[in-house]
């Protein structure tokens, strides 16, 4: 499998470990989680691979940009996509998941204080986290469906980030050479719920024809 990503890898990148870093960070599900074991590997870069601080340093600007984008441009580009018969379903599928996680940050929230703080805190966890499924993709939709403004948005899910990458350069450093196995495995998770979302807004469609 390495000799793929490396073929698939140099054809597209060559050989700027930073650049492809940058961008494997900001593809959803894989992450800065993916990118940090991604960008240090010896195994698909040689001599040209990053050590471990620059690429946990440029794989925290690819999610920076990240957040940015999703920050600022998610509910204009799901009121587009739901427009088109294809994507609706899949697009509700996204908003539904979002808005659970953002009502069990909101539980219990008393005063208008204690609710922005939580929000912040709660986002910002929740990104920190670097398993399957949270990360800063998630963090950022879940804060704009919070309508926490920009800034706050962008802070917790800043430090959140900075907290996951923390966290996969030890466990990077622990796990030495194998570490790339994180990155194969976020590949695959991406490709699967992909093909599962698709299927279930095909699935759906088909329900509601029937």
């Amino acid at each position: 499998m390495s000799e793929i990503i490396q073929e698939i890898v140099l054809k597209i990148f060559g050989d700027n470990a930073i650049l492809a870093t940058i961008f494997i960070a900001m593809v959803p599900i894989v992450e800065l989680r993916g990118a940090i074991p991604f960008g240090s590997s010896k195994e698909i870069w040689g001599d040209n691979a990053l050590s471990l601080f620059e690429a946990s340093l440029y794989s925290l600007v690819g999610s920076f940009i990240s957040a940015i984008i999703i920050i600022l441009l998610l509910i204009p580009i799901f009121n587009f996509l739901k427009k088109t018969k294809f994507f609706r379903r899949i697009v509700e599928s996204f908003e539904e998941k979002f808005k659970k996680q953002s009502d069990k940050i909101e539980e219990d929230s008393k005063t208008k204080k204690h609710r922005e703080l939580k929000r912040w805190l709660g986002v910002m966890t929740f990104v920190a986290i670097p398993l399957p499924l949270t990360g800063v993709w998630t963090g950022s939709a879940v804060a704009v469906f919070l309508q926490m403004g920009f800034w706050k948005s962008f802070t917790s899910v800043s430090v959140g980030a900075i907290c996951a990458a923390l966290i996969m350069t030890l466990v990077s450093k622990l796990l030495g050479d194998k570490a790339l196995i994180i990155f194969y495995v976020f590949i695959v998770l991406f490709v699967v719920l992909i093909l599962f979302y698709i299927l279930r807004a095909f699935i759906k469609k088909k329900e509601v024809k029937n």
